[in-house]
C-alpha cells in the first residue's frame, strides 16, 4: 500500500462522531504541534508541504543538518494515506495496508519490531462460482491445503510454470536490469510469460488487482517485477503484517524522532510564490492567514495537491474503497479464515467489485478491543473506485460481493464500522516507467512522494530521503553522518 497525501481522504465513520485520529503508542509527541498552539515562523531553511511518509522522511533525514525544517500538515495527524482510526476502541487503518518489514528503506528510519507486526498468512483463498473456495498457500506451512489445491484445476502446468519464469525474473535479475528493461503492462508481461490460464484469472490477476488498484493491466511490468521481488522476499523471510497499535504507527514513528515543533497540523497550505531569492509560502491556519518565508520548498502532499501548487494539470489516480464490518459472531472460515480472499468469478475488473475481503483480526486481534477477541471478526473489504452518489446502493453492492467472496450470508458481517473512500490511493505507474523520477525542480523547489519512486511504502521513504539530499545539494552542504 499505499502512501502520502498531505490532506485526508474521505474518511466517514457509520455513525461519523465515533471516530477518532489514533496517537499511537509511538506517537509523534513533541515533534508535532498544532498549529492552533502557536503562530507559524515567518522565516525558516526549509518547509515542507505534507507530514505523510515522504515529507517526515524527507524531514527526518535533514536531521543534523545544521537548517531550521517545519513540516506544514492540513490534517490533524501525521500519516496521510498511512492512517489509523478509531472507532469505539476498534482500529480501522485508511484503506487495508500491510507493512512489508523486508523493504530495505525501513531499517533507516526506525526498528520494525518495536511496531509488534502482526503477520499475515502467506497466500489467498479464492472463491469461484460453483466450486468450493480454494486456498492457495504454502503447502510446506499449510500441508492440509495442499490436496484442495491439486484438485482445483488452478495449477496447471503451463500456468505453473509461467508464474515460476515470472517470478524466477524478478528475484533472480538484478534490479538495474528490471528498470531498464523494455517496458509493458502488466498483463501484457503475464501473456508474454505463458500466465494465461485459471490461475492467473481467477487467483493471481484479482490479488495483483488489489494491491495495484489496476483493473486494466495497464500498470508498468518493471514495478510489477519489484512486487514480485518483494513478495518472494517475504516469503523466504519475514511476512507483511500490522502493527499492534496499527498502520498510524509507522508514520508516528517516524515523527517522533524529529526535534519539537518541526511538524505543525492543521496548516493548508494555499500557495507558494517566489520572491527575488526565496520562497513565499501562503498558509492558512484556524482561520489566520501566514506567510513563510524559505530557502527551499518541498512538496510532498498527493499528487494533485502538488500538481495545485505548481500550477499544473492534476494527473489521474486509481481510486479504493476501504469498508470496514463488524461481525456479530465469529464467522465460519476454518483454517482459511486468516488469509486474503479476493473473487475467481471476474467481478475484481469492475468498479466497485470487490479486489479482496479479509477477516483482519484473525492475524491482527489488537484492531479489537480486548471484549471482542475471539467473539467477532473485523472483516476489511476493499472495492475498486469511489462509492459515488448512491451511497447505500453501492455499499448494499459491497456487502453482497464480500459475503459472497467470503461464503457467508451478507447479514453475517454485521454493521458498516467505517468507510474510507480513497480517490488517491496510487498514482498511476503505467510503462514507459522510470523507478527514480527527479525529485529537483532546479529552482529552489522539490517535489517527493510515492509518484517520483514507486508507488509503495518503501517508495515514498525513499523519494523523501533523496528530496533531502538533494535540498542539502541545492543549498551547498553535505548529508549529515
Amino acid at each position: 500500500m499505499p502512501a502520502v497525501p498531505s490532506e485526508p481522504d474521505a474518511a466517514v465513520a457509520a455513525d461519523g462522531p465515533r471516530a477518532a485520529g489514533l496517537a499511537g503508542a509511538y506517537g509523534p509527541g513533541a515533534a508535532v504541534q498544532d498549529a492552533r498552539a502557536g503562530g507559524l515562523p515567518v522565516q525558516v531553511d526549509v518547509v515542507v508541504v505534507g507530514a505523510g511518509l515522504a515529507g517526515l522522511a524527507c524531514a527526518r533525514a535533514l536531521m543534523g543538518s545544521g537548517l531550521d525544517v517545519h513540516v506544514l500538515e492540513a490534517a490533524p495527524v501525521v500519516g496521510g494515506r498511512v492512517r489509523t482510526d478509531v472507532v469505539d476502541g476498534v482500529l480501522v487503518d485508511h484503506g487495508f495496508q500491510l507493512l512489508n518489514p523486508t523493504y530495505p528503506v525501513l531499517p533507516w528510519f526506525l526498528h520494525v519490531d518495536d511496531l509488534g507486526l502482526q503477520p499475515l498468512p502467506a497466500g489467498v483463498a479464492t472463491a469461484r462460482p460453483g466450486r468450493p473456495t480454494t486456498l492457495l498457500a504454502d503447502p510446506v506451512r499449510e500441508p492440509r491445503a495442499l490436496p484442495g489445491m491439486l484438485r482445483s484445476g488452478l495449477l496447471a502446468p503451463r500456468d505453473v510454470l509461467g508464474l515460476v519464469r515470472l517470478v524466477a525474473r524478478a528475484v533472480l535479475s538484478p534490479v538495474r536490469s528490471l528498470a531498464s528493461a523494455p517496458d509493458t503492462g502488466w498483463h501484457a508481461a503475464f501473456d508474454a510469460a505463458g500466465l494465461t490460464g485459471p490461475l492467473r484469472r481467477e487467483a493471481v490477476e484479482p490479488f495483483l488487482t488489489g494491491t495495484l488498484a489496476d483493473a486494466e493491466g495497464t500498470t508498468s511490468r518493471r514495478y510489477v517485477d519489484l512486487l514480485l521481488r518483494s513478495f518472494a522476499a517475504s516469503a523466504l523471510g519475514r511476512a507483511p503484517g500490522l502493527p499492534r497499535t496499527g498502520m498510524q504507527a509507522l508514520p508516528d514513528t517516524v515523527a517522533a524522532a524529529l526535534p519539537a515543533g518541526t511538524v505543525r497540523t492543521g496548516v493548508h497550505v494555499d500557495a507558494v510564490t517566489p520572491t527575488a531569492d526565496t520562497w513565499q509560502v501562503h498558509a492558512s491556519a484556524d482561520g489566520a492567514e501566514h506567510v513563510v518565508r524559505t530557502r527551499c520548498v518541498v512538496l510532498a502532499g498527493h499528487v494533485a495537491a502538488t500538481a495545485s501548487l505548481l500550477q499544473r494539470p492534476v494527473p489521474a489516480e486509481r481510486a479504493l474503497t476501504t469498508v470496514w464490518h463488524l461481525t456479530p459472531e465469529p464467522l465460519p472460515l476454518g483454517r482459511r479464515g486468516r488469509y486474503l480472499h479476493v473473487s475467481g468469478d471476474g467481478s475484481h475488473r469492475r468498479r466497485l467489485g470487490v479486489v479482496n475481503t479479509v477477516a483482519l483480526s484473525r492475524s491482527a486481534p489488537t484492531y479489537l478491543p480486548p471484549g471482542l477477541r475471539g467473539r467477532s471478526d473485523l472483516v476489511a473489504t476493499t472495492v475498486l473506485g469511489v462509492l459515488g452518489e448512491d451511497r447505500r446502493a453501492a455499499l448494499a453492492h459491497v456487502r453482497t460481493g464480500a459475503a459472497r467472496v467470503l461464503g457467508v450470508a451478507p447479514e453475517a458481517l454485521g454493521p458498516d464500522v467505517a468507510v474510507h473512500e480513497i480517490p488517491h490511493a496510487l498514482p498511476r505507474a503505467t510503462p514507459p516507467l522510470p523507478l527514480r523520477r527527479p525529485v529537483d525542480l532546479t529552482d529552489g523547489r522539490f517535489v517527493v512522494g510515492d509518484s517520483r519512486d514507486t508507488p509503495s511504502i518503501q517508495g515514498a521513504l525513499v523519494s523523501g530521503r533523496r528530496g533531502a539530499t538533494a535540498v542539502l545539494r541545492h543549498l551547498g552542504l553535505h548529508p549529515p553522518g
